[in-house]
């Protein structure tokens, strides 16, 4: 009950904190997602996309890669990454939690899996939605000043941090998503390429 109390406390005086810290951010050092690979451990990128308009005007990333990858086996996964660093135009990270069921997904099942990777244990939301018949495993998690979080408000509290300690923002989410077709087999090659990509985005996030 106290651990909510201060995060809703938090929530509550982030934005008057940022109001007055705008002044002091340091500008965005250069992100570049096209760093992240073309070839994922055994998946290769066969594809990539922009965002509609009007969702990038709703969003507000500083930047973001949005990508296709299939396996030899013609397993097909999407990646979405999004940069939300310091700049007056740039928009607080949304949650999956909240923007999937906003475009009509419903959620059937989410739970929190820790992966274990060369470069550490990977902590992720692990849920599945619905939309008509179409069925969505989604793995989707956050990375804050090299940290990865699962949670929201660990996540806001990240931030402040990295707005009060180094006057800057630069908060990743990071969404992998693919059909439920495929059963156990295609879910553990999915985990298959966060274990892969999870290094590459480490070395991005904390060049």
């Amino acid at each position: 009950m106290r651990k909510r109390f201060i995060a809703v406390l938090v929530l509550l005086c982030l934005p008057i904190v940022v109001e007055h810290a705008q002044g002091g951010l340091l500008t965005d050092t250069s992100v570049l997602l096209e760093r992240i690979p073309s070839a994922v451990g055994n998946w290769t990128m066969d594809g990539s996309f922009t965002i509609d308009e009007a969702v990038l005007a709703e969003l507000r990333p500083s930047d973001y890669l949005w990508r296709s990858y299939s396996d030899p086996q013609g397993r097909r996964l999407d990646l979405y990454i999004g940069f939300h660093g310091s700049g007056e135009d740039v928009g607080a990270v949304h949650s999956p939690k909240h923007c999937l069921p906003g475009s009509g997904w419903n959620l059937i099942e989410q739970d929190v899996e820790h992966i274990g990777t060369p470069d550490g244990e990977l902590g992720a939301v692990r849920a599945v939605y619905t939309l008509d018949r179409t069925s969505m495993l989604f793995y989707y998690w956050y990375m804050v000043g090299g940290e990865t979080y699962t949670n929201e408000y660990m996540v806001k509290l990240a931030e402040l941090k990295e707005l009060l300690v180094h006057r800057r923002k630069n908060t990743f989410l990071v969404r992998v998503s693919a059909s439920t077709d495929g059963g156990p087999e295609a879910e553990e090659s999915i985990r298959s390429f966060m274990r892969a990509l999870y290094p590459a985005l480490h070395r991005l996030v904390n060049s």
